[in-house]
């Protein structure tokens, strides 16, 4: 069975799209492993990058091939009605299960029909069609941990990353997903096995004392040094990240254009691919 990696923090603007979304980039095209994308944050921003980029790539218009996209054929919903979608082929080694926009309103609905076992389901149910996959990559929504879509995909996952941008504030956020996992773990004992991660996201190279942000990360590198199983480590901020949701070129992309790359690019794709190896628990160098 492929290995389940959620990207989750209940708060909005931490960068988990741009990281889940790159990172499945990186796995399919970097490191050649079949790896199957998943959207299953309602705001759906991840669905229209991946529509755009499908529409840009086939000479199509945006707006038709997302109206064309069947709800209950492509997208996340097939599943907590019970069935499975079909994947959207972005490339050779990257498929992906758009966002449905109401999950909201099926809440009810797969609490008493399918409770938090809905993905678990899907992926015994669907076992021989997922095997094909090495990896599935999870987009989440911002929504608090007990919420029964967070808490279907933290049952099926090997590991949680919980994205922390520079921000107190979200820092307890962390006690409350691993204390949901744990809950998981002691009601399902032979079923769940997250393992829950924490990646530092925005962090700058030259961080602002006035607005707090060296001493967040000066804290976040002693938790790496203190807790280095748990805090894995950071993602700088870069143009790079940025170009993701507003051109829709990826990081894999970026770096291929070498032309011009300074030498601080060059060890900031370093850095980046380094730390997706340890999220995604891939040998460095491969």
């Amino acid at each position: 069975m492929p290995k389940i990696y959620v990207f989750s923090v209940p708060s909005g603007g931490s960068g988990k799209t741009t990281l889940s979304g790159n990172g499945a980039y990186y796995s399919a095209e970097k490191k050649q492993e079949k790896t199957l994308l998943m959207d299953v944050d309602q705001s759906c921003s991840l669905t229209d990058r991946m529509i755009k980029t499908l529409a840009d790539k086939n000479g199509v218009n945006y707006m038709e091939l997302l109206n064309s996209i069947d709800d209950d054929t492509y997208t996340v919903k097939a599943i907590f009605d019970g069935g499975n979608p079909n994947p959207l082929v972005i490339s050779e080694n990257l498929d992906f299960i758009a966002g449905y926009n109401g999950l909201t309103g099926m809440a009810e609905k797969v609490k008493s029909e399918l409770s938090w076992k809905a993905f678990d389901l899907w992926l015994r149910t669907y076992e021989k069609e997922l095997s094909v996959y090495d990896r599935i990559i999870i987009d989440t929504h911002n929504d608090e941990v007990n919420n029964i879509f967070l808490t279907s995909a933290y049952m099926i996952a090997d590991k949680v990353i919980v994205v922390l941008p520079v921000d107190d504030t979200v820092y307890k956020k962390i006690n409350q997903i691993e204390e949901r996992v744990s809950l998981m773990k002691r009601l399902e004992r032979d079923t769940v096995k997250a393992e829950v991660v924490v990646v530092g996201n925005k962090f700058s190279a030259n961080p602002s004392t006035k607005s707090g942000e060296k001493a967040f990360q000066m804290d976040f590198i002693k938790k790496m040094v203190d807790q280095p199983q748990k805090y894995i480590g950071y993602f700088d901020t870069r143009k790079f990240f940025a170009s993701f949701k507003t051109t829709g070129q990826t990081l894999v992309e970026q770096e291929k254009k070498k032309h011009g790359q300074s030498q601080s690019d060059k060890a900031f794709f370093k850095r980046t691919w380094k730390l997706y190896d340890k999220i995604f628990d891939m040998e460095e160098g491969k």
